[in-house]
């Protein structure tokens, strides 16, 4: 499974990283590019308001902080 990085702008100036599987971060993405394009706006939980979104490929340390979604080759 490919895993990228979520890159979230904020009206703040500050930028968030998530990491997530490449379909989920397209998904995402999408609906907020969405959003924008009809007039809408996004907001997170906290209320801070996303600009822009954009999917990257994640970097060597933040694979290493991705979990696993089952076992690795283990056989019973």
């Amino acid at each position: 499974m490919k895993t990228l990085a979520l890159i979230l702008t904020l009206a703040t100036g500050e930028q968030a990283r998530t990491t997530m599987p490449a379909w989920e971060c397209h998904t995402a993405a999408a609906e907020m590019h969405h959003a924008w394009h009809i007039g809408g706006h996004v907001d997170r939980d906290d209320r801070v308001r996303v600009v822009d979104a954009a999917c990257e490929a994640v970097s060597f340390l933040e694979s290493l902080t991705t979990g696993s979604d089952g076992d690795c080759g283990e056989e019973a």
